[in-house]
């Protein structure tokens, strides 16, 4: 019989945002709540930073925009757009750092990151996963 480990999706999640300057929060590791068990979080990039949490998460399915509306409420997910329909990724480097998914068929998903080092690298690594199929490195 295959199981799932219930964590799986928490410990990837994890794994996927500490690769960020601002991951620390509660409110950012509750964002990863929408995840399913069985879904594997490959990247996350947190929005500005506020007191209701968003982050772009990338999966090997899907791609979710997720928000923590305060510090009783839970996670959800404000957007989720099948990995298939991501076409592109765009980053605007500047003194307020943009970020687009390109999306087939419905509007493009926009972001505005917490900080230019992590967009840049979040938006790369996409790139590549796009391009390949895998993540760098």
């Amino acid at each position: 019989m295959n199981t799932v480990d219930p964590r799986a999706a928490d410990n990837g999640y994890a794994a996927a945002l500490s690769h960020n300057e601002l991951y620390a929060d509660l409110g950012l590791r509750r964002t990863g709540d929408v995840l399913e068990p069985s879904e594997r979080a490959l990247l996350a990039l947190p929005a500005v930073a506020s007191d209701a949490p968003t982050v772009l998460i990338v999966t090997d399915s899907r791609v979710v925009l997720s928000r923590v509306g305060g510090w009783r409420a839970r996670a959800k997910a404000l957007r989720s757009i099948p990995a298939a329909k991501v076409r592109g990724v765009e980053y605007q480097k500047g003194a307020f750092t943009r970020l687009r998914l390109l999306v087939d068929g419905e509007r493009d998903l926009r972001l505005l990151p917490h900080r230019k080092d992590d967009a840049e690298r979040f938006a790369g690594e996409l790139d590549h996963l796009l391009r390949t199929g895998s993540l760098p490195g």
